[in-house]
């Protein structure tokens, strides 16, 4: 757990917001790196990482051949962000499905949320 400056606590698995330079992402919060990171999984990864996976798996000519016929889809598979200097910088969000506009967006957000569930991240 990790205790934003304004927001409350932050628990593995809530959905957040990360502010940069050019903007601001959306993620499941998945951690605290061993130097002070935050870790986060955006929200498109889950989808995109299965779908990886499942290509991976299907053919020898990709790198991650054998290690995909090897395994189940796991978090080890999950790409992940870090941040540093994280304190300013991050929000929680109470009501993900809310904040998406664009129809495609809202749906990459609930098949990468049943992805997370079905890894147990969620």
């Amino acid at each position: 757990m990790i205790t934003l400056e304004h927001g409350g606590n932050l628990e593995i698995g809530d959905f957040i917001a990360i502010s940069y330079a050019q903007g601001f992402t959306f993620g499941w919060f998945t951690g605290e790196g061993k130097t002070g990171t935050l870790q986060y999984c955006e929200y498109h990864w889950p989808e995109r990482n299965l779908d990886y996976y499942n290509r991976c798996k299907k053919s020898d000519s990709y790198y991650h051949h054998l290690k995909a016929n090897k395994e189940e889809f796991n978090k080890t598979w999950l790409a992940k962000s870090y941040i540093l200097n994280w304190q300013h910088r991050v929000m929680r969000i109470e009501n993900p499905e809310s904040i998406f506009t664009d129809t495609d967006d809202l749906q990459t957000y609930l098949e990468s949320k049943e992805i997370l569930k079905t890894i147990n991240i969620i």
